[in-house]
């Protein structure tokens, strides 16, 4: 008898730290973990834990991550079965002591994603959301900053598909060493509110496309390197830094331009996509950002790398599941499925490593 599980059996063969506990949840009634609310898997957690989310047909609904936490679903475009689906993830602060930093979430399909690191009595050396690594998600509609007077440092974007960044209108915010790489932005764009200081965000190595209209809007000093502009028009940026970009198929494509400033860029050249229609379009599973061997992005990057989304930090294959390795298949040997109690179950199974 075989099996092909949608829940996260990857337990079984996942290696975690002693003192952390690992909690499984799914809300699939054939396949079941711990907990069938996510958000009492939370509640339940104690910092540093591990939370295992199975794939469904369900969405797992709204979230608080109020402590830090490792949560990893399973993916969002997952071949093994159901995607695990959230709708509000919120990163937030309970007070000067406990709040989501240090978290990371991986491997879900996300409507919007939200950082509020504000908490009452608090004040811009107390507030703020600090070392959280969000990466391998598809977010359908933004990632919004929307707390005032706090600072957030050290926060990592990566390997994901992107609508909309809105860094929200309150000039009391500090983003210090905020870093968005190896992402996809599809048909959408960044955006600030005026006289915000976006020095310490950097854009590397993504990959913009499908955007006729402005990418920016009111961006002002952040630094962009490595990433390729596909009919996604580069403009709306002021006082910022581009080093050794690409541009291409844009109504206006030289960089910089205005108050900017930076070298090393390739304007209006075809970077040559593995597969990617000619005059541009939304992002599609069947499209290959990978680069053709006479690609003028190659090694054209800041240090020699790449440009583009398979450059460094952190090159993204899109669509792949979390980092983890991942059980793919059961097999119960000779169709016996369940022994009595002190009796030998024989089973093999398969495992996919994910890099």
């Amino acid at each position: 008898m075989k099996k092909i599980f949608t829940l996260l059996t990857i337990i079984l063969v996942t290696v975690f730290t002693v003192e952390a506990t690992v909690l499984t949840v799914s809300n699939n009634s054939n396949s079941p973990g711990q907990y069938t609310s996510l958000q009492a898997a939370i509640n339940d957690a104690n910092d540093g834990d591990t939370i295992l989310v199975a794939g469904s047909s369900t969405s797992y609904g709204d979230i608080d991550i109020n402590r830090p936490l490792t949560i990893i679903g399973a993916g969002y475009h997952n071949p093994y079965g159901n995607n695990s689906i959230l709708h509000y993830v919120d990163f937030i602060r309970i007070n000067a002591d406990n709040s989501a930093s240090g978290s990371k979430i991986s491997g879900f399909e996300c409507y919007q994603l939200r950082y509020y690191g504000s908490f009452s009595g608090g004040d811009i050396n107390t507030q703020g959301i600090d070392d959280v690594t969000v990466e391998r998600c598809n977010i359908t509609s933004s990632i919004y900053f929307g707390s005032s007077s706090s600072t957030y440092s050290n926060d990592t974007i990566r390997n994901c598909i992107l609508q909309h960044l809105d860094f929200y209108g309150y000039t009391s915010n500090v983003w210090d060493t905020l870093v968005i790489h190896n992402n996809i932005f599809n048909g959408n764009y960044i955006d600030s509110g005026t006289s915000i200081d976006l020095s310490d965000v950097f854009l590397r190595n993504n990959l913009f496309i499908n955007r006729t209209t402005s990418v920016f809007d009111n961006v002002k000093n952040m630094v962009l390197e490595n990433n390729i502009f596909y009919k996604a028009e580069p403009t709306g940026c002021s006082g910022c830094t581009f080093n050794n970009n690409l541009t291409y198929y844009n109504s206006n494509n030289t960089i910089p331009y205005g108050d900017n400033v930076g070298s090393g860029n390739i304007v209006d050249d075809d970077p040559e996509f593995v597969n990617y229609p000619a005059t541009g379009g939304a992002f599609d599973w069947a499209h290959d950002f990978h680069l053709e061997a006479t690609s003028p992005a190659i090694g054209a990057g800041v240090s020699g790398n790449d440009i583009g989304i398979y450059g460094l930090p952190l090159p993204y294959e899109v669509g792949d599941n979390p980092s983890i390795p991942q059980m793919i298949e059961i097999t119960f040997q000779n169709g016996v499925s369940s022994v009595e109690k002190g009796g030998n179950l024989n089973v093999n199974f398969k495992a996919k490593k994910q890099d």
